[in-house]
């Protein structure tokens, strides 16, 4: 794969990754806002409504129409959380112009087609419609309230808001539900203005295409972009270690769901590969220590799991257990993070999570969507490296590495979601 990064306009990169490895192509607007109570379902809801029509396809059928003159082409709403940033805009995939007879256009044509869904929406006197900003509000707020029906789902919520209270961490990337139906299309004309105005652009394409062609059709559909300062704020530091805070909340559920949370420096870079492995041996597959020790052996859990979060430097521990058993469980999944931290760590099992990673990684490379994904990730990072370094770095990672890291999670909350009935 050949890469090549172009700032475009002030505030505005094209990343262009050339390869001939697919049978189609991807091409990705993101904007990038901060994650903000205020603005959350603001910032939901603007994709899916530009994504209604545009000045010349004024909805949803000519815009499908159109699509389908491509090949079958989709152009799909975003949104994407990483830490505590939003990227926010359109994901397209489209046939590969190697396949496509007598030379088609379907790469201008697609990005035309963004360009216009981003710049020039359907409007009436000017503004956004307001049946397309009622319409999505409507469907946005049940998408929320829908989401109560995960259970695992809803505890996670909860224990982010609890543990990152004051922080925008902590705000559901969503919004609330009841803020979703009183946007005003209005409000979100002046709000869509201002995004376009302020905030980094990040365009990606991934496919066979020659750099330069891929540059000029960019240029010509974003011309009409707002000049402006698109600067995103500065993540505030994180708060010194905090004492273990344990939470319990009763709910109609058959089952109990512990979360357990966890606060690592600021992690990025390099580093990444180590975290993955890491997290990998730990509890982030079927072969890790929370499931054998916890779930296999001790029967303590129905299920569980661990996650990280490389832009923050968090990580997630989620159970489905026994509402009995909770601080048998909670017991642990510490006992075993410090089991990590004194170096307790067999080849076997360490070189498992490496490969497991490394296969992750390389697995990435089958997919233009996961490939563009992977680079705008390293890019709000400002960290180098592509999948193939990426899984040879994680091939890498000494049990030293992920002792270390395993001594540098601090336990900041236990969250307890259990049935209301006793149990």
């Amino acid at each position: 794969m050949e890469e090549r990064e172009l700032e475009l306009f002030p505030g505005v990169r094209l990343t262009t990754i050339r390869t001939d490895r697919f049978h189609s192509g991807c091409f990705c607007i993101h904007l990038l806002r901060p994650l903000r109570a205020e603005d959350a379902s603001r910032t939901a809801l603007l994709p899916a409504v530009l994504r209604r029509g545009t000045r010349t396809l004024p909805d949803q059928a000519r815009i499908a129409d159109a699509l389908d003159g491509l090949y079958g082409s989709a152009m799909e709403p975003a949104l994407r959380q990483m830490g505590e940033t939003l990227a926010i805009g359109f994901h397209a995939v489209f046939p590969d112009g190697r396949y496509l007879p007598g030379g088609e256009d379907c790469l201008g044509r697609i990005v035309a087609l963004g360009g216009e869904l981003l710049l020039d929406p359907a409007t009436r006197g000017g503004l956004l419609r307001d049946d397309f900003v009622r319409s999505e509000g409507r469907d946005l707020h049940d998408r929320i309230e829908a989401a109560v029906n995960d259970k695992r789902g809803y505890a996670v919520k909860r224990a982010l808001a609890l543990m990152f209270a004051g922080e925008a961490y902590g705000v559901y990337p969503l919004g609330e539900a009841e803020d979703a139906l009183r946007v005003r299309y209005q409000a979100l004309t002046r709000f869509y203005r201002e995004i376009l105005r302020s905030s980094p652009v990040e365009l990606f394409y991934c496919g066979s295409e020659d750099g330069a062609r891929v540059e000029d059709a960019v240029r010509r559909a974003f011309m009409t972009l707002p000049g402006g300062e698109r600067l995103l704020p500065e993540p505030a530091a994180a708060p010194e270690g905090k004492e273990l805070r344990r939470v319990t909340e009763e709910m109609d559920v058959e089952q109990g769901n512990l979360v357990l949370g966890f606060r690592w420096r600021r992690g990025g870079g390099a580093d990444y590969p180590a975290l993955a492995v890491f997290n990998e041996l730990f509890g982030g597959g079927s072969a890790s220590r929370l499931f054998l020790e916890l779930r296999e052996k001790r029967a303590l859990c129905y299920a569980v799991g661990s996650s990280v979060d490389r832009y923050k430097g968090s990580m997630l521990v989620t159970a489905g257990i026994d509402g009995r058993r909770r601080e048998e469980a909670e017991e642990a999944v510490l006992d075993q993070l410090a089991r990590l931290a004194s170096g307790d760590i067999s080849p076997r099992e360490l070189e498992s999570a490496r490969r497991s990673v490394s296969a992750w990684y390389l697995q990435g490379l089958d997919s233009p969507s996961a490939v563009c994904a992977f680079r705008l990730g390293q890019n709000l990072l400002g960290a180098g490296g592509d999948l193939r370094q990426y899984a040879a770095l994680a091939s890498e990672v000494s049990g030293e590495d992920v002792a270390r890291i395993a001594a540098e999670m601090r336990p900041e909350l236990s969250y307890f979601l259990r049935g209301e009935a006793a149990e």
